[in-house]
């Protein structure tokens, strides 16, 4: 087998500390880790902790790109310090599949929305006003 040409992380939320999360996130996002080994992708697990942006930063840099799957509000965090991490990565040669500019210009749920009959998705509406919501 020919070593792998391409690295990638998938990324997700959790304690870098003390793994929290991470099974969650292995379970979850297994059938992609087998995806990519299938096309000679090595994977990285990357888990993102606000509070050690800066080991997340070393560990992408090594990467040639990242999948991110991180809700935006999960335990009452947001995307402030994980949007400027992926920003710096990408201007740096990472390849960041969900970047934060990308997101705000089509809006968190709607990204949502425009995905609900993709293998993640869900019955999702999505209502563009409070008076859409109403009705």
């Amino acid at each position: 087998m020919t070593p792998p040409s391409l690295k990638a992380g998938l990324l997700w939320r959790g304690n870098r500390r003390t793994g929290e999360g991470s099974e969650r996130g292995d379970t979850m996002l297994a059938p992609l880790f087998d995806a990519l080994a299938e096309l000679n992708v090595a994977t990285e697990r990357v888990v993102h902790q606000d509070d050690l942006v800066d080991d997340v930063t070393a560990q992408l840099l090594r990467l040639d790109g990242v999948l991110i799957w991180v809700n935006p509000i999960q335990d009452g965090a947001d995307r402030r310090h994980l949007d400027t991490l992926l920003r710096d990565v990408s201007a740096r040669g990472v390849w960041v599949s969900a970047h934060p500019d990308v997101i705000m210009k089509m809006g968190t749920k709607e990204v949502l929305f425009n995905t609900r009959s993709l293998g993640w998705g869900t019955d999702t509406d999505l209502y563009k006003s409070p008076k859409d919501l109403a009705r």
